[in-house]
């Protein structure tokens, strides 16, 4: 009798959690005797599975850095906001049912854009929500698909391997979303080759494998998929890279910028940097540009192997408006920075220390400095072919910001 007492509190307790908590069903781990957690080894690799692809990330392993690249769900211009949609649900009978054809199809070859396949639990949404739940829930939500265009072939295959992903879901079939941000051609382009450099994604390339979702290789936040770049030894990470211009200036229709970039050192290894745009306080040569006239990047630039040349696209809005002449920053950043700023974006308890360090998109003297000549430049960009576009400055040292104004049209 002595042991039943705490057997019974237990169960009480856990009856009041289901209860509080609204849920019917739970999961509970049973970890074996002498299990030692995989990600306690100091040299465990998040991420990465060199039995499907000894050259790459895995895909539905680093969820949440993908999702980063695709989401502008927040996005200031109404008609850059990344929109989500359901693509196939499952009925009780597990009959699927695309919505693509009941629904006014989102994926309209006239309006070009980045768009995606990810899988996510049944009776979750496919809205502007969905990221933040994948942020939440860290699990259940796998990118399967990025591409500029889906064909019917690829939400087939998916259907008929749906049975196949129910052990990851509870024993029920999981959802398909999709995702679109619209981009121009050009740079939706890119988008998909530097997603495609880093990532073996299932429904890419045509390749047959089968989904990993394995919980422990999983990294959980965008820094860990930064880690694991850094720890796999696929890549050169942060290499000594530079624009090949210190300023740019072009026009509104263009509708992007390409920034050269090159890199330096052994070209053996494909390479990672990582670069991101921002926009400059009051004072410049020209107005500041803002978030209403460019799709913001903060993300990877790669480097394939053997090729010391890259380049990044920044898609430009046209908004069919006369302004002056405005310019934004484009800088080189080492992937401490990159972790570091997140860090610190998630943190409301150091505030102070994110304002103290902030305007790091103006701040490029200091980190030209520390990089040895990475930096920011100009890139600039005009309103009309012959409005006044104007010759920007450029930044100095190797890396430089690429400046870009606006002019009247």
């Amino acid at each position: 009798m002595p042991r039943i007492l705490p057997v019974m509190v237990w169960l009480f307790l856990l009856t009041f959690h289901v209860v509080a908590a609204g849920e019917r069903q739970i999961f509970i781990n049973l970890i074996p005797r002498g299990y030692q957690d995989p990600r306690m080894d100091k040299d465990f690799v998040c991420g990465f599975d060199q039995g499907i692809d000894s050259e790459r990330l895995i895909g539905e392993q680093n969820s949440m850095f993908i999702f980063e690249l695709l989401d502008k769900t927040r996005d200031t211009t109404e008609g850059y906001k990344t929109r989500i949609y359901d693509v196939v649900t499952f009925g009780r009978d597990e009959q699927a049912e695309v919505m693509l054809d009941t629904l006014q199809c989102p994926v309209d070859e006239s309006m070009p854009g980045l768009l995606s396949l990810f899988l996510v639990p049944p009776k979750h949404q496919c809205n502007s929500k969905t990221f933040e739940d994948a942020k939440d829930s860290q699990f259940g939500y796998y990118p399967v698909f990025v591409g500029v265009s889906v064909e019917d072939a690829i939400i087939q295959k998916f259907i008929s391997e749906a049975q196949n992903f129910k052990p990851f879901y509870n024993g029920q079939m999981p959802k398909l979303c999709g995702s679109k941000l619209t981009l121009n051609n050009e740079t939706a382009h890119a988008r998909v080759e530097t997603v495609s450099l880093l990532f073996n994604i299932k429904y890419n390339d045509g390749q047959t494998r089968n989904l990993d979702p394995t919980k422990w290789k999983i990294c959980e936040s965008v820094e860990q998929s930064i880690d694991a770049i850094e720890k796999s030894d696929l890549f050169e990470v942060d290499p000594e890279m530079s624009f090949e211009k210190e300023s740019q200036t072009i026009s509104e229709t263009d509708g992007f910028v390409r920034a050269g970039i090159i890199r330096k050192g052994t070209l053996a290894k494909k390479a990672v940097g990582f670069v991101a745009t921002s926009f400059p306080t009051a004072g410049g040569p020209y107005s500041p540009a803002g978030e209403d006239d460019i799709v913001t990047y903060k993300g990877p630039v790669v480097f394939n192997k053997n090729e010391e040349n890259s380049r990044i696209l920044i898609h430009i809005k046209e908004d069919n408006k006369t302004e002056n002449t405005e310019y934004f920053f484009l800088e080189i950043q080492d992937s401490m920075v990159m972790k570091h700023q997140r860090r610190r974006k998630r943190s409301p308890g150091r505030g102070g220390d994110g304002k103290g360090k902030g305007g790091k998109g103006t701040g490029q003297g200091g980190k030209g400095t520390g990089q040895g000549g990475k930096g920011t430049g100009q890139v600039g960009t005009r309103q009309g072919g012959t409005g006044q576009g104007g010759t920007v400055q450029g930044g100095t040292g190797q890396g430089g910001t690429v400046q870009g104004g606006t002019g009247q049209g």
